[in-house]
Order: structure tokens, then C-alpha cells, then sequence
């Protein structure tokens, strides 16, 4: 889940993540949660963004407001150790970002 911050770029984060995943790491340490498999890296961190970007798109789409994208369903996520922490606010963020791409 991307946080509030300064590296808001889901597509870059995206690309990069593509990028990295390339060098077909055995262990990846993320800086949420514990260090994994890249398998486990493609699920908690690709996945999630992809599903997001997808899911404001979607509401931007319609024509529909930020709080359609708080409401977004994101419990496939739940498992994810910062998830009842950061779901809402990371929606907001990622509406505020792929508004103005």
C-alpha cells in the first residue's frame, strides 16, 4: 500500500517495481512487513498497486468523487500488516495522484 508522501507516482512505482523484479531477486525486504519471496513481493506490493490504479481509474471514469475511492473494497488486501492503518488514506492518495495524470 502506497502511504501519504512525497512519492506518490503509482505508474513509476509500478515500473520500477517491474524493473527491480527483473534482476529476479530471492529475497525482497519491503518497507512495510517482512522480507519475502519475490512471489510474495509481486502479491503484497504489485498487486495492490495495480488493483488501485485500476479501481480510481474506474471512478474517475464515472465521473465520481474521492469519496467513491475511500470506499473502494480493498479487503483482498486485509492481511497486509499496515492495511486497517493505511486502506482509506491510500486510496485518497492515489485518487489526489491519477486525477491530474
Amino acid at each position: 500500500m502506497l502511504g501519504p508522501g512525497s512519492a506518490q507516482d503509482s505508474a513509476s512505482w509500478m515500473r520500477v517495481f517491474e524493473m527491480m523484479m527483473s534482476y529476479n531477486p530471492d529475497i525482497v525486504i519491503p518497507e512495510h512487513g517482512h522480507s519475502g519471496s519475490s512471489e510474495r513481493a509481486w502479491a503484497d506490493t504489485y498487486n495492490n498497486i495495480k488493483y488501485m490504479r485500476a479501481e480510481v481509474s474506474e471512478i474517475l471514469d464515472q465521473n465520481s468523487d474521492i469519496q467513491d475511492a475511500i470506499n473502494i473494497d480493498q479487503s483482498r488486501f486485509k492481511y497486509l500488516k499496515v492495511y486497517e492503518r493505511m486502506a482509506r488514506r491510500s486510496a485518497q492518495s492515489f485518487f489526489s495522484h491519477i486525477e491530474f495524470e
